[in-house]
């Protein structure tokens, strides 16, 4: 045990576990669920509910990994964008707002396809090659 210790320089003890990090998620697949989560501000249940069919190896514990690796595991509470809460619009059962954006990454360029009904709350999200 002692010659572990003897010729080094310091009393830490080095860090363990492995050097390179690994994920059952793609870095597309981690793109697209943050930008889902960036965009619908979704808890994360509800983001699991939603990308669970397009991601088939999600679960909640490497969705939750894959938050808390960029950040997003809690949702910031921005101060500056704090503004008095108004009543949305009542719009009809079947009015969608859509959102699309590029994912760039060492795969290609994928698009991520997000539609909110916004009576309903329901989100659909897709993600195209």
């Amino acid at each position: 045990m002692v010659l572990k210790w003897r010729h080094r320089d310091f009393v830490e003890d080095l860090p363990s576990g492995e050097k390179t990090r690994r994920s059952a998620l793609t870095e597309v697949e981690q793109q697209a669920l943050c930008t889902v989560r960036r965009h619908t501000q979704l808890p994360l249940d509800d983001l699991l509910a939603v990308m669970k069919p397009r991601i088939p190896k999600l679960t909640r514990s490497n969705l939750h990994r894959c938050l808390q690796h960029h950040g997003l595991s809690v949702l910031p509470v921005d101060a500056a964008v704090v503004r008095e809460k108004k009543a949305f619009k009542a719009y009809p059962i079947g009015y969608v707002h859509i959102d699309i954006t590029e994912l760039h990454s060492a795969e290609g360029k994928h698009y991520l396809l997000v539609a909110i009904d916004r009576t309903t709350k329901y989100v659909y999200a897709e993600l195209y090659a």
